[in-house]
C-alpha cells in the first residue's frame, strides 16, 4: 500500500494523488501539523501492513531500493534485524539512480551507535525500512523535536541487545538538500540537539565524551545562528543609515 499524506499542499500533488486508480493508494487529507513528524505519525496511524518505510516528497530512489532491502530483512539468517538503511547521493540535476551497485552487502550495528552518532544520512526516513513486528515498540515521531527526529526515532525502535540494523552499502536514494539541514535551519538544528541531549540525559551519562560531542554540535549551530543574526542586523543598520532618496 501507499499512504500519501496531505497536510496542506499547495503544488497540486493531492490531486495528483488522487488520480491513480489504484485501490492500494489512499490519500490522508489533514490540517497542516506543522512537521514532517506529525505528517508521518498521521500516516503511520493508518498504515496496515507489518513492513513501513517513508519517502520524503523532493527524494528519489533506486527502482530496486525495496527489493534488496526486504530481502536482507527477511532473510532467515537476520532473525533479529529490525530495520535496514542505505548510503544515499546528493541529487543531480537530470541524473536518477539507474543500475550502478545494487548488491544486499550491508553492515550491522547496534543501537548504541545511533547514541553516539556514528549513523547519520543513513538512518534518515527516506532511506529506512522497517519490521514492526520485531520493533522495540510501535513507530511514532516525537513532534517535539525540530531536528533530530528521525535519529530519536529509530533509537526508540530497536532493541537495545545486539545488532538489531543493517545498513545496504548500496547508493539507494537521490536526495535534494536546502530545506531543512543544520545549514538552512541551524534554529532549528540547535533546538534539536538541545533536546536529544535532555531527552537522553540518563544514557549519556555513560559516555561523557558522547555527551560533549552533542554540546559540540549545539554549540556549532548556536554560532551560525548568532553569526546570520548579527549579519542581518549589521545589514539593516547600514540600509537604514542610508540617506533617503526620491
Amino acid at each position: 500500500e501507499v499512504i500519501v499524506v496531505d497536510d496542506g499542499s499547495t503544488d497540486g500533488s493531492a490531486e495528483a494523488a488522487r488520480r491513480v486508480s489504484d485501490d492500494r493508494v489512499r490519500v490522508l487529507h489533514c490540517p497542516a501539523t506543522g512537521s514532517a513528524a506529525g505528517a508521518r505519525n498521521v500516516g503511520i496511524a493508518e498504515v496496515r501492513g507489518r513492513f513501513l518505510t517513508f519517502q520524503d516528497s523532493d527524494d528519489w530512489w533506486h527502482p530496486d531500493k525495496l527489493d534488496l532491502q526486504m530481502r536482507v530483512l527477511t532473510d532467515p539468517a537476520n532473525p533479529s534485524l529490525v530495520a535496514t538503511g542505505c548510503n544515499w547521493r546528493l541529487m543531480q540535476p537530470g541524473i536518477r539512480l539507474r543500475g550502478g551497485d545494487t548488491s544486499t552487502n550491508h553492515q550491522r550495528f547496534s543501537r548504541e551507535a545511533i547514541l553516539h552518532g556514528r549513523l547519520t544520512g543513513v538512518i534518515n526516513t527516506p532511506m529506512l525500512l522497517i519490521d514492526t513486528e520485531r520493533a522495540a515498540q510501535t513507530p511514532h515521531f516525537d513532534t517535539s523535536f525540530r531536528s533530530l527526529e528521525e535519529r530519536d526515532f529509530l533509537y526508540q525502535l530497536l532493541p537495545a541487545k545486539g545488532e538489531p540494523l543493517a545498513i545496504l552499502d548500496s547508493v539507494l536514494v537521490d536526495v535534494r538538500r536546502g530545506r531543512a539541514d543544520h545549514v538552512a535551519n541551524p534554529e532549528g538544528t540547535l533546538s534539536g540537539y538541545e533536546r536529544f541531549l535532555s531527552k537522553y540525559d540518563a544514557e549519556l551519562t555513560d559516555y561523557p565524551d558522547v555527551r560533549d560531542w552533542y554540546h559540540y554540535c549545539a554549540m556549532r549551530e548556536s554560532l551560525i545562528l548568532r553569526r546570520r543574526t548579527t549579519t542581518s542586523l549589521a545589514a539593516v543598520c547600514k540600509l537604514w543609515s542610508r540617506p533617503l532618496t526620491r
